[in-house]
């Protein structure tokens, strides 16, 4: 386990809170770190925090907070904490881009339903969304809590995993000659969808891995982890993986995130 851990604490660098599909969070030196750059070539940042709230821990302020030239255009949503069909988001713009923001808004999709946006303005001021989120983020980590603990029962040693203090996704990263797309589809057969990590790589590139979302109730992770864990052994075990170099390679190098820091 310390073994693990170590290994997935090399990787902790991604552009927004609790990424999608790593669950990684950027550190504060970082973030001030792109906002310089963005400073010194002047170039726009679109900060999507579509996560905000269902944090585990403190996180960061957003770049948006440390702006001081108008770089910054802040997004969020109340798709992801409140209710996905009311499709109700905001933005944060300041600086010369307001308006031609606010005309390409008109031109797009001219109005948001105001029953919408009538229904969340009333239960941001009756003071219940704030206690919705915190209900939220206590069922939440009971969740990814549950999936940790389930990765370190039925996973192989040869699997990696992100540890995210937030949001609903953490990643995963397998061996080189794992056959993702095979247990994909076995998975599939027992009812247990896998995101395979090649959707979220340019062209599909990239190295084997699979995003797991942790928003089910704990005996469903636990159901579900238990079969994905059963196929990963499986297949080693039928020497698709080379288990001797993988060992030698896992000691010798850091996680590999989706993202790399700046």
């Amino acid at each position: 386990m310390d073994r693990k851990h170590a290994n997935k604490k090399c990787a902790r660098a991604s552009l927004i809170p609790f990424h999608n599909p790593t669950g990684l969070t950027t550190t504060q030196a970082h973030r001030q770190q792109l906002l310089a750059l963005a400073e010194k070539y002047e170039c726009p940042i679109l900060e999507d925090n579509a996560y905000e709230g269902i944090n585990f821990d403190a996180v960061p302020a957003p770049i948006k907070a440390l702006d001081k030239n108008n770089l910054v255009t802040y997004l969020s949503t109340f798709s992801k904490t409140l209710m996905p069909g009311l499709r109700v988001g905001y933005m944060v713009v300041t600086g010369k881009h307001y308006q031609a923001i606010i005309e390409r808004k008109l031109l797009h999709d001219l109005h948001t339903s105001s029953i919408s946006q009538t229904i969340v303005s009333e239960y941001l001021a009756s003071g219940h969304y704030r206690r919705h989120l915190s209900r939220l983020r206590t069922d939440n980590l009971q969740s990814r809590n549950t999936m940790l603990q389930a990765l370190e029962r039925y996973f192989p040693e040869e699997i990696r995993w992100t540890v995210p203090t937030g949001g609903l996704f953490l990643w995963v990263q397998l061996p080189d000659d794992i056959p993702i797309g095979t247990i994909r589809k076995e998975a599939f057969a027992q009812n247990v969808y896998l995101a395979c990590g090649s959707a979220f790589f340019p062209d599909k590139q990239g190295y084997p891995a699979m995003r797991l979302t942790f928003c089910l109730p704990p005996e469903e992770i636990e159901q579900g982890i238990s079969i994905v864990g059963k196929l990963l052994k499986k297949y080693i075990s039928k020497g698709c993986v080379d288990t001797e170099r993988l060992v030698v390679k896992h000691r010798i190098s850091n996680y590999q995130p989706l993202v790399h820091s700046l």
